[in-house]
């Protein structure tokens, strides 16, 4: 899960806003909406903060 797209099809898969990624991730919301646009690119660092915060909301998920 490297880009932007399959992170989203993620976050859609567990039921996440955008709003709830981007807090438990750490980064500004309308962050998330220039890259899911297309008009900036994300950071590897970007990346991983969405990675790992929907790691863990799979595994709250998971546990229920």
């Amino acid at each position: 899960m490297s880009n932007i797209k399959a992170i989203d099809e993620e976050r859609r898969r567990l039921d996440l806003s955008q709003h709830a990624l981007c807090v438990a991730a750490g980064i500004d919301p309308s962050t998330y909406v220039r890259l899911k646009k297309g008009r900036t690119k994300a950071s590897e660092g970007t990346l991983a903060k969405l990675r790992n915060a929907l790691a863990i909301a799979a595994q709250r998920e998971a546990a229920e």
